[in-house]
């Protein structure tokens, strides 16, 4: 059977039983401030080009570009949802429009059968009237 209160006791570890270590692990961790000259010796490394998109202009205020970073993708997505209720609503009209053609089709089909059907019985009466006057025109 394990003992589960055993795997909460430290374990014995050879480094970590030297105060040396302990310090230096300590000094490593310390924040440490940056070297004289450091920002400008950054700022020379990166292209003109890219630090002056960087820099605010006179004429602009300061959240001006981010704003305009911001609202470009707003556009996109703007333009994005409208093409979709675009797509969805002429998907829509599509669908009655083909909906509407079966429905007449269909409607049409059965005007065409009636048609038929009613044709068939005139004549089928057509034909029994004729026999009954025959009948009658030989009968003396």
């Amino acid at each position: 059977m394990v003992d589960r209160n055993r795997q909460f006791e430290p374990r014995e570890s050879p480094e970590l039983d030297h105060p040396e270590f302990e310090r230096e692990l300590h000094e490593a961790l310390q924040p440490h401030s940056a070297p004289p000259g450091f920002a400008a010796r950054l700022m020379r490394q990166i292209p003109p080009d890219v630090a002056a998109d960087t820099q605010p202009t006179a004429n602009s205020a300061p959240g001006l570009r981010c704003a305009r970073i911001l609202a470009f993708p707003a556009l996109l997505r703007m333009a994005a949802v409208a093409s979709v209720l675009i797509v969805v609503l002429a998907g829509t009209f599509t669908w009655q429009y083909q909906q509407r053609r079966i429905a007449g089709e269909r409607a049409r089909h059965q005007v065409m059968t009636a048609l038929q059907i009613t044709h068939a019985t005139l004549q089928q009466v057509a034909q029994n009237v004729s026999s009954i006057q025959n009948r009658k025109a030989l009968q003396p």
